[in-house]
């Protein structure tokens, strides 16, 4: 029978005897995207972007970086510092659209010419913006900074592998294969997290037909948690004084092996432990409800991506209506001197009409035409503003 690569090493993580499998699979998915990183993917333009939308790895991950980069025989800084200048420069790009905010903000307080505009301005980014309760643009913009704590790159690459993980062991469990079953059930099965994972997937992909597999699953469980609960008391057994001569077995390590076990390997993302338990739709109007339920979130998801750009062109708008504000303000200040200079100009031409007149070079009907001609022009191009 022809077997997968996934089969082999879920075969070889049961053989490591570790308190969890999949952990031990895991710890292999981090290490291995951890050096392909470094080696092809630093200087890759896709994941350049990438990393750069996410705003890097998370907490845990970075570090994990580190702690590669900077191994003996492992010439990995130059790495370290193209991913993390990569991720400053978005972080400036971030702090630059809050400090522009801030600053416009402080110029529209103190300009009154702007202060409607402004209050209006902030009517409409309050309902585009404030997406929580008391959560303004500013909070909204910073808390971005920190999208890489659920968009890490690596966290995703490490969730999509390991579900794959565990459909393919719920599958091989099902298919009937002795030697794999007899292997998991001598194992020490998985940590508590992983656990919970397996049973959710078993239930979801084999429904009613997965008993027997969901029953050999808790049945491996309970055993391994009966072992180390009895190393736990064993442990503290040989603290006592009267029994501290006695040789250790297999509690001396039992304080990190139940670690492992009860929450899982260090970084670990519980699956689906934030969302609320939910009776899998067993009726068709059930079923209806689920897909509509899915369809509101794709469509809130949307919403949301549409208010954020919704929310950078009207930022936009902001900056275009501050520099009409000061062009408008210039020409009004252009306007005034030019009316004044041109009163001046239509007096002296008035006093000047009226001594041709006197000597009876001109009528006086042409000196009437001439002085509504000047006040028809006046009207037209120079106070057009007042008419707004």
């Amino acid at each position: 029978m022809d077997r997968s690569p996934l089969y082999f090493r879920l075969r070889t993580a049961m053989e490591k005897s570790t308190e969890c499998l999949l952990c031990a699979i895991e710890d292999e998915l981090e290490q291995r995207y951890i050096q392909h990183y470094f080696s092809e993917l630093v200087m890759d333009s896709p994941s350049r972007r990438e990393l750069i939308e996410c705003r890097g790895f998370c907490n845990y991950h970075l570090h994990q970086m580190l702690t590669e980069a900077t191994r003996p025989g492992i010439s990995a800084g130059t790495g370290m510092v193209l991913v993390m200048r990569s991720v400053a420069e978005a972080l400036i790009q971030d702090l630059e659209t809050q400090q522009d905010y801030a600053e416009r903000s402080v110029r529209a307080e103190e300009g009154r010419l702007a202060a409607w505009m402004m209050s209006f301005i902030e009517s409409v980014r309050s309902r585009l913006t404030h997406l929580r309760d008391g959560e303004g643009f500013l909070t909204r913009e910073a808390r971005r900074m920190l999208r890489n704590a659920s968009r890490c790159p690596l966290c995703l690459y490490r969730s999509v592998f390991i579900q794959t993980y565990v459909t393919e062991f719920i599958e091989i469990l099902m298919s009937g294969d002795s030697g794999f079953r007899r292997l998991f059930e001598e194992s020490k099965g998985l940590c508590v997290p992983h656990y919970v994972e397996v049973i959710r997937m078993a239930e979801k992909q084999l429904g009613a037909k997965g008993h027997e597999i969901v029953e050999l699953i808790i049945k491996v469980e309970r055993r391994n948690l009966d072992r180390l609960n009895s190393e736990f008391t064993e442990y503290l057994r040989k603290h006592d004084y009267r029994f501290s001569e006695e040789p250790w077995g297999s509690e001396r390590d039992v304080v990190a092996r139940g670690v492992t076990k009860l929450v899982g390997r260090l970084g670990i993302v519980a699956p689906h432990m934030g969302e609320p338990i939910e009776t899998p739709p067993s009726t068709v109007a059930e079923a209806d409800r689920a897909g509509v339920y899915e369809k509101l979130r794709t469509e809130t998801a949307y919403l949301a991506a549409r208010n954020e750009e919704m929310t950078k062109r009207l930022m936009q708008l902001e900056s275009e209506y501050a520099g009409l504000q000061f062009r408008a303000r210039d020409l009004f200040e252009d306007n005034k001197a030019l009316v004044i200079r041109l009163s001046g100009l239509t007096a002296e031409n008035k006093s000047f009409r009226r001594m041709l007149e006197k000597h009876g070079l001109i009528q006086k009907i042409a000196t009437e035409e001439a002085e509504r001609e000047d006040q028809r022009f006046i009207d037209e191009y120079l106070f057009f503003h007042e008419k707004r």
